[in-house]
């Protein structure tokens, strides 16, 4: 360990991180501190422990000058000095994994003395995840400045410092259940040269960047919104089968679910995995269509409207932030919750073209524990693999048009599992105004909802013997047998009787 010259010298309020010095470095190593500062601002140095994964919260109208360098000092006593003219607290957490518990600062709060109410959170540079993008793989975006680190049977703590030493990394969290560490760079981080750097050292199994799912863009389907709302609320004079079970049958990963739409009892559940403190709601719009056709309030045309009789128990989960963009360790976490609370079926009508290994590990372990996934293909017709479709334990499903053909946009490739009815009307629009839709994401959803009244008749039935019905009552459409298009065949209405014995 070793310290320089170095000084926190209070400054007057009109002081400004823009108006000082270069932007410091900062590295938090469990309880030690990597610091270099260059005449920074102290609001500029706690914002680099803000990029680094700790809240802060801050008196405004305070502010220092920080010059000099820390290098491993105890955590403690580093900050002891650089906070010496302000009131602090700190406040820790401990991150469980298979290297044992691990500490890390969870928050910082500075003020004056008798100002700690006057505290409000540094705010952040922007909203959402930073989206990283490299030149020659533009469809596999990624958060930037981070990386996942999985670790060899047998690494020691220390081990495991010395690789955050060599990329300059700060532990943010673990997922223990798939031994998955979030490690945080430093700014501007070339995340695929330390990938590459992880992947020769003896001690990392797995490494790779928190890969971006992102939400499909709006797609118009050509129709007239009133003639198809499928069907009404309960109590509007149809004959509808209420849920006889609160366990969620199917889970769905989307942008959450709008307050403003009735979804009666159909709705058993509902989950932030972004912020479980905030009450669920759906800026986009695209999670509350995803739930009205898994619900059965919508019935993609195509089906006759008795399909959406009877009503499943749904959890809807939000995975995605305002933007329309989750993560692979969010998606994750969401699978684990997900599973945890019992459900049958999991529902993602997005994805993205990069195959995360970690994702690959999480939907594996879902199967194994007996969860059918279902997955969109994708509404760009390339051919490409699109994840987590792709992978052999999901049902990827491509799109229909109401006339049973294949939807123009829809994906199609090697990889597809069947075809469902894909366009319909919507009471609510995604990113725009209600209106008729279009997409795999929409064809996922029934499925989804398919496979989840299958489960409502046969509780007791597995994922396996769900599939093996599910394949055997499809219609075969495209070219004969399996194909690039409609996959083993068609979820049409015949199909649907067969399935479910409607």
């Amino acid at each position: 360990m070793k310290r320089l010259l170095f000084t926190c010298i209070l400054l007057l309020p009109f002081f400004t991180a823009g108006a000082l010095g270069r932007v410091p470095e900062v590295r938090l190593d469990g309880g030690f501190l990597h610091l270099r500062a260059n005449q920074s601002s102290l609001r500029a140095v706690l914002e680099q422990f803000q990029h680094a994964g700790v809240r802060v919260n801050m008196e405004p109208g305070i502010d220092a000058m920080v010059h000099g360098e820390i290098d491993g000092e105890p955590l403690e006593s580093a900050l002891a000095q650089l906070l010496e003219s302000f009131n602090y607290l700190l406040y820790w957490e401990v991150i469980h994994g298979p290297l044992g518990p691990l500490p890390r600062l969870e928050s910082i709060h500075v003020f004056r003395p008798g100002q700690r109410r006057a505290v409000r959170p540094l705010p952040r540079p922007s909203e959402g995840f930073e989206v990283g993008r490299k030149p020659l793989r533009p469809n596999e975006p990624f958060v930037r400045d981070e990386l996942l680190i999985g670790v060899q049977r047998g690494t020691t703590a220390a081990e495991f410092r010395a690789l955050l030493a060599m990329v300059g990394g700060t532990l943010v969290e673990s997922i223990p259940e798939l031994g998955i560490y979030r490690v945080r760079l430093p700014p501007d981080s070339d995340v695929f040269a330390l990938v590459q750097q992880l992947r020769t050292q003896g001690a990392v199994s797995v490494a790779e960047p928190n890969y971006i799912y992102e939400l499909p863009a709006p797609a118009q389907a050509p129709g007239d919104a009133s003639t198809r709302t499928a069907a009404a609320p309960a109590g509007d004079g149809q004959d509808f089968v209420p849920v006889h079970s609160r366990q969620p049958a199917l889970a769905i990963f989307d942008s959450g679910l709008s307050p403003t739409f009735t979804f009666d009892d159909s709705v058993v559940g509902r989950f932030d995995a972004l912020d479980p403190t905030r009450s669920l709601s759906d800026p986009l719009g695209h999670g509350t269509q995803m739930a009205m056709v898994a619900s059965g309030q919508v019935v993609p045309w195509g089906l006759p409207d008795e399909v959406g009789r009877q009503r499943v128990p749904i959890l809807a989960v939000r995975a995605f932030d305002d933007n329309g963009r989750a993560t692979s360790v969010g998606i994750i976490n969401a699978i684990n919750y997900a599973a945890q609370i019992g459900a049958r079926v999991i529902n993602m009508s997005w994805g993205t073209e990069a195959n995360s290994a970690f994702l690959r590990d999480a939907v594996r372990r879902a199967r194994e524990q007996d969860i059918v996934l279902v997955a969109s293909a994708g509404n760009e017709p390339t051919q490409r693999r699109v994840y987590p479709a792709a992978f052999d334990e999901v049902v990827a499903v491509s799109a229909m048009n109401r006339d049973g053909s294949l939807w123009e946009r829809s994906n199609y490739g090697d990889f597809i599992a069947a075809a469902a009815p894909g366009t319909g009307a919507f009471p609510v629009g995604h990113r725009g105004p209600p209106g008729s839709y279009a997409g795999t994401s929409i064809a996922s959803a029934n499925v989804s909802r398919a496979f989840a009244l299958y489960f409502e008749q046969n509780p007791g039935a597995t994922a396996v013997e769900a599939e093996r019905a599910f394949f055997q009552a499809l219609t075969d459409a495209g070219p004969r047998g399996t194909d690039r298009y409609f996959g083993r065949g068609a979820l049409d209405a015949s199909a649907w009787d067969r399935f479910l014995g409607n």
